[in-house]
């Protein structure tokens, strides 16, 4: 297998692609050119998002360097990502730039997040707390939503359907002129499952308005009303033929951006959400329900590109418990030469555990017009869940938050149609948060290293390629052993052929080496495992009819591979979806 993925890896080096991206807002809270940024970020466009017809951000991110995608298998079951190693709940989310990891489990379910609302996502790998502060070992995902502009279509509608007899509609309107601009998003997701007791409905209702309050100034209002029931079909050891899950989430948020000039800016924003998760569980005899309020506001101040100054408060509630965290923090851009730094600082007060103080440094030389080094190293924390601290029985309100330093260095090489990118990363983390079957302490030291890969060759206007592949090593330093769920070698190839202007295939190839899980038995009991490799193949047809009709097929895993990410959770065999998408534009 070694020799395979050499071959492999090498062949794919000549001809695949990373296609160019221009602008980057998350890493310095302003647009910038991607150019003048490290080579540890990602961006997937509303141009990608539209081709790949995936109906979750968990969905939309699995093929990306870096990231490792993970799904309880049945379609609607929990999905989570790891960044570099770095627990799901160590990956900090954020929506429009507010964090909305669960402060129960510290995790995000992507599964919520329907794709129907996003624009764009931005991906940062490696150290972000300088600027977002707790969760962001492994790296920041920000997903930003869709706004209406002067291009959008006046309605937008999809509906598809297909295997475990999945029916999906959705339909957008838009309005934009001068003065204001106002879009609203309804979707709705409804299938069988591939497993008993695996029926899912979800249904989602977004909006974003946007009015120009004067030359200077804007005013934005963006919400959100999420509601999902489906079954719980457990794994297959322990089945849980008539367990059942209720998930409801709303927010708020309102934004004001005011320009003093050219140079000067200022913006704020407040927001509040309500998640509300209900878990009936026939097996253990229980009926929980949980809910998590969180409320705050934040402000930066930005000078010339240059200077980014910021205050942020936040209030979180988990049933009866409550904690409250203050912070300041500033970035500068300062260019010298071929050189940029982007020194970084925060200063964290949290209610529970009191001051923390992350800094963190970025650098980049450009050589020249083709060549670029950037190295990056920041001091990354996380502070415990509700449920490490409260967990009745199993809780531990004596716990510290895990600490860790996060560093890499990469380049890349970018000429006409060719662009290459390799960074490697090294995450040493303390203190970290573990169940020893008593309750939860901090216990565990760990490292995750290794690098990633991105070549690139556009051979024309009718082919091209993509090739990425992600080497990771992770450890538990006081055991020696390999971090659950963390696969040593993982490759994404996409091929996309344009056969005519209007006639398009693309074609997805992903490996992921062995990896180790637990595998828990029904007397209680528990033994860790080897998880196979696997190879699975997705597909996408795309034909448009006109400017207004498109058509599509979607087929994924068409090796109908018989493959886990979780110890006795299967993924689907072949599923396929075909839909047409409309539009009436301006």
């Amino acid at each position: 297998m070694k020799k395979f993925l050499i071959v492999f890896f090498c062949f794919t080096f000549v001809v695949s692609t990373v296609l160019a991206q221009d602008i980057f807002l998350t890493l310095t809270k302003y647009d910038e050119s991607i150019e003048k940024l490290p080579t540890n970020i990602t961006i997937i466009t509303q141009k990608e998002i539209v081709e790949k017809h995936v109906e979750t951000l968990g969905e939309l991110l699995q093929n990306e360097v870096g990231i490792n995608f993970r799904s309880h298998g049945t379609i609607g079951s929990l999905k989570t990502i790891s960044i570099r190693g770095a627990a799901s709940a160590q990956t900090l989310v954020l929506l429009d730039g507010r964090r909305i990891n669960d402060i129960g489990l510290g995790s995000v379910n992507f599964n919520n997040i329907p794709v129907v609302n996003i624009e764009r996502v931005e991906v940062i790998k490696g150290a972000g707390a300088a600027v977002y502060g707790t969760g962001a070992f492994g790296g920041i995902v920000n997903v930003i939503t869709k706004k209406a502009n002067m291009d959008s279509p006046i309605i937008e509608a999809d509906i598809s359907y297909g295997s475990f007899n999945t029916f999906s509609p959705s339909i957008i309107s838009a309005y934009s002129n001068n003065k204001y601009s106002i879009l609203a998003t309804l979707s709705n997701i409804s299938r069988d499952g591939d497993r008993t007791n695996s029926k899912f409905v979800n249904t989602n209702v977004f909006f974003s308005g946007q009015i120009n309050a004067s030359e200077n100034s804007k005013i934005s209002l963006t919400g959100n009303i999420y509601n999902a029931k489906y079954g719980l079909p457990g794994s297959l050891l322990i089945p849980t033929l008539r367990d059942k899950q209720q998930d409801n989430n709303k927010y708020l948020k309102l934004d004001y951006d005011f320009s003093f000039d050219k140079n000067k800016s200022v913006s704020i924003n407040g927001y509040c959400s309500r998640d509300i998760m209900r878990n009936q569980s026939y097996l253990y005899s229980t009926d929980d329900r949980y809910t998590s309020d969180t409320y705050g506001f934040q402000t930066d101040f930005h000078y010339a590109d240059v200077l980014l100054l910021g205050a942020e408060y936040w209030k979180e509630c988990f049933q009866d418990d409550s904690r409250k965290n203050c912070a300041v923090y500033s970035q500068l851009n300062y260019d010298i030469w071929k050189f940029r730094l982007i020194p970084s600082l925060r200063v964290d007060n949290n209610s529970v555990f009191g001051w923390v103080f992350t800094p963190a440094l970025s650098a980049i030389f450009n050589l020249n017009d083709k060549v670029k080094f950037s190295a990056n190293s920041g001091k990354v924390w996380r502070a415990p869940t509700f449920n490490d601290l409260y967990y009745p029985g199993l809780g531990n309100p004596d716990l510290k938050p895990e600490y860790g330093l996060s560093s890499d260095i990469g380049a890349e090489y970018s000429y006409g149609k060719i662009k290459l990118i390799a960074t490697g990363f090294y995450i040493n983390s303390k203190d970290l948060i573990r169940w020893d079957g008593t309750r939860s302490k901090n216990i565990a030291k760990t490292k995750q290293y290794g690098f990633e890969f991105e070549a690139g060759y556009i051979m024309n206007l009718l082919l091209s390629h993509k090739l990425n592949y992600t080497y990771l090593k992770a450890e538990d330093e006081s055991t020696k052993k390999i971090l659950e769920y963390t696969p040593e070698n993982t490759i994404n190839y996409i091929l996309n052929i344009k056969f005519t202007r209007n006639f398009t295939i693309s074609a997805v190839v992903c490996y992921r080496s062995d990896l180790i899980g637990t595998r828990y038995y029904p007397d209680n009991s528990i033994s860790v495992e080897t998880i196979d490799g696997f190879f699975t193949l997705d597909m996408n047809i795309n034909y448009k009819l006109n400017e207004n009709i498109d058509f599509w097929i979607k087929g994924f895993n068409l090796t109908n591979t018989n493959y886990q990410m979780f110890c006795d959770y299967p993924m689907p065999k072949l599923t396929v979806y075909a839909g047409i998408n409309a539009r009436v534009l301006r």
